[in-house]
């Protein structure tokens, strides 16, 4: 279980950068959103294995699984605001990033405020996960 706990937090912070490069780099949002998908369904199951004690310690992974529920929540709603706003029928060509920076004028600054939250989640969570492994206490958790 402790791979599967360190490799979750791995592949959390490396879809952060690799999500922060598709911004840069339209030509990489499609990668960002295959890492993506596979990152969210993994979160879930990391939710509510941390929520029932499982995988432990589960403050680290309810609040990075929460993390990612909330982005995906927020992604939904956008694209609720989006059909809302163009109908059904819209048609997007290019950088989908872009494309929402166009249609909302607030879409980028959140974009980027998700981005550096997720990146320092990310760095806060391995290096606590890390502390947590070596330390003598191991079921207390200092935040």
């Amino acid at each position: 279980m402790k791979t599967f706990r360190l490799f979750y937090l791995y592949v959390f912070l490396f879809d952060a950068v690799v999500s922060i490069i598709a911004t840069l780099n339209s030509r990489f949002e499609l990668y960002s959103g295959f890492i993506s998908l596979a990152v969210g369904a993994m979160s879930l199951g990391v939710f509510i294995m941390a929520k029932v004690d499982i995988i432990r310690p589960s403050l680290i992974f309810k609040r990075v699984a929460g993390f990612y529920l909330a982005m995906i929540t927020f992604a939904i709603l956008t694209g609720i605001a989006l059909v809302s706003k163009l109908g059904p029928e819209m048609e997007i060509e290019g950088s989908e990033i872009a494309f929402l920076s166009e249609q909302f004028a607030w879409f980028l600054p959140v974009h980027w405020i998700w981005m550096i939250a997720w990146v320092a989640l990310g760095i806060w969570s391995i290096k606590e996960f890390q502390r947590y492994e070596s330390s003598e206490k191991p079921d207390e958790i200092e935040i």
